[in-house]
């Protein structure tokens, strides 16, 4: 062969070479290190390895999803789960402090407060045989005082159905042991005393101080006084100081609860409690009888 054959047959390998050769760059994607020989050259018979390169990138790329979405779920949780966490442990805590706060309460109360008060026989019971020890040892010349009201209060408490109420009116100057007397009696007639919720007590001067209110004072009267029967029928004691104060007409509906029909006076009845009525009226007079009486 000649020289002049052999070149041309050289150059025409050359030639066929270019057409069926391609110099490829490294691809970064994840199979890079499958092609990364140097530059390889990629023919027709490379496409199954793209396919499969194109697979495994198709495949890590669902890993990587799968992975995040699982971390993103677990995050999830554990925020839900620690906010459950500091849920419980915040109502626990509000728990403990509302029985906490509840059992202070409590034990305030039975230290400071009056015990609970009943419309029963134990807590309206009169202690008859105090009174008389108290009369006897505390008031000085008053006898008339220790032997009346006694035996009046004595008789009307032992009666389990009094015709009216008892009603005793107190007179003379200021001093005289008046509201000292009405004050033994409340002590003694209920469990708690002067503090019982069934001891009412009205000074004229300070519940009712304007006499052209005369009207709505007799109403507001009235309705308190029912009120409070109607809370408890067994007793009350209701006791009006300086009724000598009083402006005209206010006392007026005081006088169906005293009479014989006070069984029924609107659907209450007042026949088993005590009315007191402290005045100074008549306080010269009583004096004068009772220099007179000394001479």
């Amino acid at each position: 062969m000649s020289a002049k054959h052999r070149s041309s047959l050289a150059a025409r390998r050359i030639r066929i070479g270019e057409k069926r050769t391609i110099n490829c760059s490294p691809s970064p994607s994840t199979g890079e290190e499958l092609l990364r020989v140097g530059h390889i050259e990629q023919t027709e018979s490379s496409k199954p390895l793209r396919r499969l390169v194109e697979n495994f990138e198709k495949m890590e790329e669902t890993r990587r999803q799968e992975r995040e979405r699982r971390i993103y779920k677990r995050a999830a949780e554990l925020r839900r789960s620690s906010g459950e966490s500091k849920q419980r442990r915040f109502c626990f805590i509000c728990t403990w402090k509302r029985l906490a706060l509840s059992f202070l309460a409590a034990l305030l109360a039975m230290i400071f407060l009056p015990p609970l008060e009943l419309c029963i026989d134990e807590h309206i019971q009169a202690n008859l045989s105090g009174l008389e020890t108290v009369f006897r040892q505390s008031l000085f010349g008053q006898h008339l005082v220790t032997e009346s009201v006694l035996n009046s209060l004595r008789a009307h408490l032992r009666n389990p159905h009094p015709v009216k109420p008892l009603v005793f009116s107190f007179h003379g100057w200021t001093g005289n042991g008046k509201n000292f007397v009405s004050s033994m009696l409340a002590d003694h007639m209920f469990k708690q005393g002067s503090d019982s919720r069934f001891f009412h007590k009205t000074i004229v001067s300070l519940n009712f101080p304007h006499a052209g209110r005369a009207r709505e004072y007799r109403e507001e009267l009235r309705s308190e006084i029912i009120k409070a029967q109607k809370s408890c029928e067994k007793r009350h004691l209701f006791l009006f100081d300086e009724m000598d104060k009083i402006p005209p007409g206010v006392i007026d509906p005081i006088v169906a609860f005293l009479g014989r029909h006070a069984d029924n006076v609107d659907g209450v009845d007042f026949r088993r409690s005590v009315f007191i009525f402290i005045s100074n009226t008549g306080g010269k007079e009583i004096n004068d009888h009772v220099v007179r009486h000394r001479r």
